[in-house]
């Protein structure tokens, strides 16, 4: 079979029926393979896959950002020099804090009004995803998966299935785990932070010249608008779980009901028996 200019050839197995076990055709290998052994393999290969491709991603991410956040402040700087007389090269980058703090202090107003552009170096969609696309989504779909083995597809099978794939049973640790302490502790930090979130407006930081500590960051809340996207965000992510629960559900219930309406076969109310003829 070829697909995408690579060809599949079929490789028979010695001491496998490839007629009754037809995983070796798709996957070339063994079922009872040692899943553990390929996990850490596969796990370590994409952890320094992931590292290698991080460090270009974010070193050009951060070069930009430098860059960006330098031409902003030698563009104020320049507003600055002119607007109060300050010698050229007097305001640097370096002190550039600093002078708007003493600038600020002895004449707000004009200050006020050159309008400089706030520079920084974390944008504003940036923060709203770092914050709310990753923390959220991940607790609830760990807890669930959790929730989802122990509960529904049980235990003992998983770990059937575990001592199948590698010759052996996982111990009581991982089991204990399993079964209470991991989705204990998900329940617990994901309450604890929806319930922090509900107290708490999400707040953002904001450039203001009219702020009384400027040129610090004043702390503004999110509009309600763009508090609806991180709920959207938070949740998106996870919403095919209870759709999907509750459509498997139903299909239960379905069935279920379809079966008590069904006739039974081996009720044949006109069949006499031999001995009754």
């Amino acid at each position: 079979m070829c697909a995408g200019g690579v060809c599949d050839r079929y490789i028979p197995l010695p001491g496998v029926d490839h007629l009754s076990d037809p995983s070796p055709h798709s996957a070339w290998s063994h079922r009872w393979n040692d899943c553990e052994r390929d996990a850490l393999f596969v796990g370590c290969i994409n952890s320094v896959t992931s590292l290698y491709a991080s460090i270009p991603i974010f070193a050009i991410l951060g070069f930009k950002a430098t860059s960006n956040y330098n031409s902003c402040v030698n563009s104020n700087i320049l507003d600055l020099t002119n607007a109060f007389d300050i010698q050229d090269q007097n305001i640097t980058i370096e002190n550039y804090d600093l002078w708007l703090k003493t600038l600020n202090a002895s004449d707000p107003e004009k200050l006020s009004g050159l309008n400089l552009k706030p520079c920084v170096l974390q944008t504003f969609l940036d923060q709203i995803f770092n914050s709310y696309v990753g923390s959220v989504p991940l607790l609830v779909i760990a807890f669930f998966e959790l929730v989802g083995i122990v509960v529904f597809y049980g235990m003992d099978r998983f770990c059937d299935d575990i001592e199948m794939m590698t010759g052996r049973r996982p111990n009581l640790f991982w089991r204990v785990c399993w079964r209470g302490v991991s989705p204990l502790l998900l329940l617990v930090v994901l309450v604890a932070y929806i319930i922090v979130q509900v107290q708490e407006h999400p707040t953002y930081p904001a450039w203001n010249p009219a702020y009384v500590n400027f040129p610090e960051m004043e702390e503004k809340p999110y509009s309600d608008w763009v508090f609806a996207i991180c709920v959207l965000l938070s949740s998106v992510p996870v919403i095919s779980i209870p759709i999907v629960a509750a459509y498997r559900l139903m299909q239960r219930q379905t069935r279920s009901h379809n079966s008590e309406h069904l006739p039974n076969p081996y009720n044949n109310p006109t069949f006499t028996p031999d001995n009754q003829t």
